[in-house]
């Protein structure tokens, strides 16, 4: 436990040098054994407080907070044949996350820009090509294919046209 939290800190300690006091730190690793993969999130308490009173106002009790694209996960089937890309496409993001076995092997999330129909198009643009470059991403470096894409749109209204942009 606290030589996985050192060396945590100290691999986020190489992109950012100076990590606040007062930050809050969670993370998760890949199940199996080996080479495991590791996801962090890092905010600052003040930021936590903040949210925890948002919730506490509303009368409710945060009591776990996760990515949201990490809890998709136990949603899409998956039968252990192939590895495959969940694209979860919110207001102005979309996180896309890879899934291999023995679990998930690339996090990320990218600025689509502003749903509306002025936008649309570059939106739409944006969003096949991140799912394109991630998935070439992951073909060259595991030199594994993927044979399944999962959608999950925020706005039911914008998944018939993402999912056609993607088909093409």
């Amino acid at each position: 436990g606290k030589e996985r939290d050192s060396f945590i800190r100290w691999r986020i300690g190489k992109q950012m040098p100076l990590i606040p006091e007062d930050a809050r730190i969670d993370y998760a690793v890949t199940p199996g054994r080996g080479a495991r993969k590791i996801i962090v999130a890092m905010a600052r308490q003040v930021v936590v407080w903040e949210y925890e009173a948002l919730f506490e106002r509303a009368g409710l009790k945060p009591v776990l907070v996760t990515a949201p694209s990490l809890a998709l996960v136990n949603l899409v089937r998956r039968d252990g044949r192939g590895s495959g890309v969940l694209l979860n496409l919110e207001d102005e993001t979309l996180a896309l996350l890879a899934l291999a076995d023995p679990g998930w092997s690339l996090y990320r999330q990218k600025d689509v820009g502003a749903p509306g129909a002025s936008a649309a198009d570059e939106r739409g643009e944006n969003i096949v090509r991140e799912a394109e470059n991630t998935i070439r991403f992951l073909e060259d470096r595991d030199k594994t294919r993927i044979s399944r894409l999962w959608l999950r749109c925020a706005a039911a209204a914008e998944m018939p046209e993402v999912m056609g942009r993607l088909r093409e």
